[in-house]
C-alpha cells in the first residue's frame, strides 16, 4: 500500500465497517509501515497494520484471529488500544526467500485481473501476464524512494531455479506463454545472469531488460552491456 492509495483504501475501511463492525481490517506495506500513528489516527475503521515484511506477522495474526486468542502480543503488527497506537516489536527479516511458498493466485478470480491487464511493473502484450518477485531490497539510497528503508537497507535475491519453478507453476495454472519475461536490472548484485540462463534452458526466447534511469550507478557501471546480453542469450 503506497501513500497515493491510502485515501482510497481508507474509504473502503469506512465503508467496511459500516457493513460490519465484525469484519476485521489489516492494512500493510510501505505508507502504513512509515507513517503508522497518522494511519490508524486518521481512521478508527484500520484494525491492524502489518509493519514492514509481512508473511510471518500476518499469518500469526490470522491464525489468532482464527483461534480466538489475543492479538496483542504478536511481534510485527500495530493497532489501537486505550486512544493509544501500540506498535510491537517488528519481525526478522525473512534470510532465505526461497522458503516463502509461491502466492496463492488459484483462489482470486484470475480472470478480472487479466481482462484489466495491467501487471504490477511491466507493460505485456498477452492479456494473460503475471509478475514475479525475485528479490527484496535496494542497496543504492535514493532520496526520493522508501525501498531501501523499507527493506532494512539490505538486499535478497531468490535463487534462479525457485523462479523457474513459481514460472512453471503459472504455467500449470494456464498461463502458458513465458516467452516474454521483463527483468528490472540494476539493483545491486543481482542473479539475473542465472535466472536468464535458467529461462533459456527453459525454452524462453524473448527478453525485455530495463534499466530505471533514475537508478545510480548508470547501466554501464554494472559491468552489463548489450553485447554482453547478446552473448549471453545468443542473440543478434
Amino acid at each position: 500500500l503506497y501513500s497515493s492509495q491510502f485515501a482510497v483504501v481508507s474509504e473502503i475501511c469506512t465503508a467496511i465497517k459500516k457493513l460490519s463492525k465484525e469484519i476485521i481490517t489489516v492494512l500493510g506495506g510501505a505508507h502504513p509501515t512509515f507513517l503508522t500513528q497518522q494511519c490508524i489516527a486518521a481512521n478508527r475503521g484500520i484494525d491492524f497494520i502489518v509493519l514492514g515484511e509481512g508473511e510471518r506477522a500476518f499469518k500469526n495474526l490470522l491464525d489468532n484471529i482464527k483461534d480466538g486468542t489475543s492479538c496483542e502480543s504478536i511481534d510485527g503488527i500495530a493497532f489501537a488500544q486505550d486512544g493509544k497506537v501500540i506498535l510491537n516489536t517488528r519481525v526478522p527479516f525473512i534470510e532465505d526467500l526461497d522458503l516463502i511458498p509461491f502466492p496463492a493466485r488459484q483462489m482470486l478470480p484470475l480472470d478480472k485481473y487479466f481482462k484489466i491487464n495491467l501487471p504490477m511493473g511491466l507493460v505485456s502484450k498477452h492479456k494473460k501476464a503475471m509478475s514475479i518477485i525475485t528479490s527484496r531490497g535496494c542497496p543504492y539510497q535514493c532520496c526520493f524512494c522508501s525501498s531501501s528503508v523499507y527493506w532494512g537497507r539490505r538486499y535478497r535475491v531468490r535463487s534462479a531455479d525457485n523462479v523457474l519453478d513459481e514460472m512453471q507453476a503459472l504455467k500449470d495454472m494456464g498461463i502458458k506463454d513465458n516467452k516474454q519475461i521483463m527483468m528490472e536490472v540494476g539493483e545491486g548484485n543481482l542473479n539475473w545472469e542465472a535466472i536468464i540462463s535458467a529461462c533459456k534452458e527453459a525454452g524462453t526466447r524473448w527478453y525485455i531488460i530495463e534499466q530505471d534511469i533514475c537508478q545510480r550507478p548508470p547501466l554501464e557501471s554494472l559491468k552489463i552491456s548489450l553485447e554482453n546480453v547478446k552473448k549471453m542469450l545468443d542473440v543478434s
